[in-house]
């Protein structure tokens, strides 16, 4: 991890402090030969229970955009982040609490270990290639996710 991301991480949080967002997730597109991961959360899962979704989570108090995502990304998947290799953008989703949590989305490699679900928050994993994209027919997703599953597979294919 050569790059140094604490100028992006500076203007993502006050970009997004200006719409009075101050909760921030991450979301990593994780891309290998075999396409897009997707991940499946439990079934018992309080939020959006067998919805799919690119590995990730909130960032915590204190804590820089990237190293939250590089361990949510671990975190959710066992996988570790060799290369973050661009930011793709973000997309606003409402809490029950009444505020907004901004989700900072980005193209990541990783090493090639086997995958390891925490069964307690995700049950499945799919990938997705960027030429073939019926997979995400037999998956229930979001409106904000699947627009960013198409912005990471487009992005893949160019």
């Amino acid at each position: 991890m050569d790059t140094d991301w604490s100028a992006l991480d500076l203007e993502l949080k006050q970009s997004a402090a200006d719409d009075s967002i101050y909760d921030y997730a991450v979301g990593a597109g994780i891309v290998t030969e075999k396409g897009l991961l997707i991940i499946i959360r439990a079934l018992d899962e309080e939020f959006f229970p067998d919805y799919g979704e690119i590995p990730g989570g909130r960032v915590e108090k204190g804590e820089s955009i990237i190293h939250a995502l590089l361990r949510e990304t671990t975190e959710e998947t066992g996988l570790n982040i060799v290369t973050v290799q661009s930011y793709e953008g973000f997309f606003d989703f409402p809490t029950d609490q009444g505020f907004s949590v901004r989700q900072f989305n980005f193209l990541v490699a990783v090493d090639l270990s086997q995958i390891q679900l925490d069964p307690q928050e995700h049950h499945e994993y799919i990938w997705c290639l960027p030429n073939d994209r019926s997979k995400l027919d037999t998956v229930k997703i979001t409106d904000e996710m699947k627009t960013t599953i198409h912005h990471l597979l487009d992005r893949i294919r160019s």
